[in-house]
């Protein structure tokens, strides 16, 4: 009998801590939006392309606190620069009782992402541009401000304009050049062929195209020696040093490594640098809204089957866990020590041998192979156990894996997560289901989180792995309209694309979506093929 009371007792001390636990849960939820209030976070971004403007917007725009993104038109638009003299202007006014400024280097300085490769500005005026920033904390000495800075990428090919002209000719040349001097400064450029084909590039490529090249980057180059120092000295809060589009060797990897020793002293709490780039205005965002709460949430991550964080994606210079854990701490968190003990968990679909290919390939389709199911198992097991959970999907670069798509509405799980990304680089899609995922467990509703989700469905499975490649085999080839610039041709796409993307919902969403989502049209905002903008119904 006495053991029975006991017993007893024990059950009733557990309901209660356990009650205790849910209510000190709630209230600290409920604090964290508390002191969100009354609060504001200005976002300067990189161009109004959807993953830098909308997207961003659409994500930040329910909670509580207030954050502020300039005009739409006066931000850069492709090659066009941003409208510097009225973003300054508004910049100054609302800076003046704002908490948090997270602005694009590149914007500031260059005009935008685009302009940052193609302009022909000079050193001196670059740096009275740079010297504005120090304007800020003359207005506003509390302003915190998180700049993101890019060295400049390194692409083995571009065509589009978003290059200086000559690099639609010679680009696969110049990469080449830049892959060889890389190896040559770390000594690896012990083949005769190897240098022989390094003399025979710099002979091919004219001298005039790669002395522009190169002197463009030598100016951003020196830029971002600034922002280091700027850092170190206090002016810039948190930095991070953005590599665009690199590779294991590459021009990027030269200039990073001259960088890097500049930078140390600085403390991971005040900067860091990794691969990506698009994702980052995001991730800054959501870290000022963790140091505006005093959070630092934990971050779980499971990797498919295979090679999993070793490896090294397209795109991108080291081990994806690596890159993992940099934007962990990047968002203000740290990587959990135990699953257990995760607000997030990050579920990473990894290319099994550790090679990401292109979605747009014939081998990415339907079919769910062992690795998908495996992995699905696992989403579930996670999501069973109470746990937030997002998905990075980056088994192929520019799009979703098809099959594991598949798996997971075959399970019924698209809209029991709280985040996905699986657009362009691994990098991007990180940043996107990291900082989404996250924010989901306090401060967005479920409504909100399954429309989030919606777009990046139909953007990252939709149009980057099925509809964009229908749509170049039944329209853009046969006309011979021009995927890069559709000019007068872009209202006859976008409808072709709307009906397609409709169809793509018949198919594999329709199922599942939620009754209150309706897909209303899609817009090629930078008239191209490369990106798509879902608009949904409100």
């Amino acid at each position: 009998m006495v053991r029975v009371k006991a017993k007893h007792k024990i059950t009733t001390l557990l309901a209660i801590v356990l009650l205790l636990l849910s209510f000190s849960t709630f209230s600290f939820a409920a604090t964290k939006a508390e002191l969100l209030k009354g609060k504001k976070i200005i976002y300067i971004p990189l161009d109004d392309r959807p993953v830098s403007y909308d997207y961003v917007n659409d994500t930040f725009k329910n909670l509580p606190v207030q954050v502020l993104i300039p005009p739409k038109e006066w931000i850069s638009h492709r090659t066009e620069p941003a409208n510097l003299d009225k973003i300054w202007n508004w910049l100054e006014k609302e800076a003046l009782d704002a908490n948090v400024l997270v602005v694009s280097a590149d914007a500031m300085v260059y005009g935008g992402l685009v302009p940052s490769r193609r302009h022909d500005l000079s050193l001196e005026t670059i740096t009275e541009r740079v010297e504005k920033f120090k304007k800020l904390k003359q207005i506003n000495p509390k302003l915190q401000i998180y700049t993101f800075t890019t060295i400049m990428r390194t692409p083995r090919g571009s065509v589009g304009g978003t290059e200086p002209d000559y690099y639609d000719i010679y680009g696969p040349q110049i990469f080449r050049i830049t892959q060889l001097l890389d190896m040559k400064d770390r000594e690896l450029l012990i083949q005769p062929s190897e240098i022989e084909e390094l003399k025979t590039l710099q002979d091919q490529v004219p001298k005039m195209s790669q002395d522009d090249w190169f002197a463009r980057r030598d100016i951003n180059f020196k830029v971002n020696e600034k922002w280091i120092q700027w850092a170190k000295d206090g002016l810039i809060d948190y930095l991070i040093l953005c590599r665009d589009d690199s590779a294991e060797f590459s021009q990027s990897q030269r200039e990073w490594r001259k960088l890097k020793p500049q930078s140390l002293g600085l403390h991971e709490t005040r900067f860091h640098a990794f691969p990506g780039t698009d994702e980052v205005g995001m991730l800054l965002i959501t870290r000022a809204i963790n140091d505006l709460t005093f959070s630092t949430p934990q971050i779980g991550v499971i990797y498919a089957p295979g090679v999993g964080g070793k490896t090294v994606p397209a795109y991108e210079d080291l081990p994806f866990e690596e890159n993992i854990a940099a934007h962990i701490y990047a968002l203000g968190g740290f990587p959990a020590l135990n699953l257990g003990s995760a607000d997030l968990v990050l579920m990473v679909n990894s290319p099994f041998k550790g090679k990401t290919l292109e979605a747009n390939q014939p081998v990415n389709d339907d079919k769910s192979s062992k690795q998908h199911l495996v992995f699905t198992k696992k989403i579930q097991e996670q999501l069973l156990l109470g746990k937030r959970v997002a998905i990075v999907d980056m088994a192929y670069g520019n799009g979703a894996d098809r099959g594991l798509m598949k798996a997971l509405s075959g399970q019924n799980l698209l809209y029991k997560i709280d985040g996905y990304a699986g657009w362009n680089t691994a990098g991007n899609s990180l940043g996107f289901a990291l900082s989404q995922g996250y924010l989901s467990e306090t401060y967005l509703t479920r409504k909100e989180i399954n429309r989030l989700l919606t777009i990046r469905y139909l953007d990252d499975w939709g149009y980057q792995s099925i509809v964009r490649n229908q749509v170049n085999q039944d329209v853009i080839w046969p006309k011979k309209i021009n995927g890069t610039d559709l000019s007068e041709s872009q209202a006859y796409v976008e409808a072709y694309v709307g009906l397609e993307m409709k169809d793509f919902i018949s198919e594999y969403l329709k199922e599942y979506l939620p009754n209150d989502i309706r897909f209303k049209k899609v817009e090629m905002p930078w008239s191209r093929m490369f990106e798509v903008l879902p608009i949904l119904e409100n």
